[in-house]
């Protein structure tokens, strides 16, 4: 049964390892003056999977039922992504303005 348990965790550490960046990410000074940290009460999954149902016309009840641990965090880690990528397109935006004004 050892044998087991070593294969569990193994297993357990492959699939987070697949998804720390999205235990990395850290507030903006703007996203906690505007009060992010009061989301911080609710179970982290809950904003995964209204989005989610939203996003697919599925219930929540489905989403937690029939979506596998693997699935929800793949699409957390999907929108992570687009949310940075998208982050950094306005960065760069916002310096090239800047360049252009000058």
């Amino acid at each position: 049964m050892v044998w087991l348990d070593v294969f569990f965790f193994e297993q357990v550490g492959a699939f987070f390892s697949r998804y720390a960046d999205l235990n990395g990410s850290k507030p903006t000074e703007d996203e906690i003056d505007a009060g992010i940290e009061a989301l911080s009460t609710f179970p982290p999954y809950i904003g995964v999977v209204k989005t989610i149902a939203a996003q697919t016309n599925e219930t929540r009840d489905t989403i937690l039922n029939a979506w596998s641990a693997d699935d929800l965090f793949m699409w957390m880690l999907h929108d992570y992504t687009q949310s940075q990528i998208e982050k950094n397109l306005e960065a760069i935006q916002r310096i090239n303005q800047k360049f252009e004004e000058k």
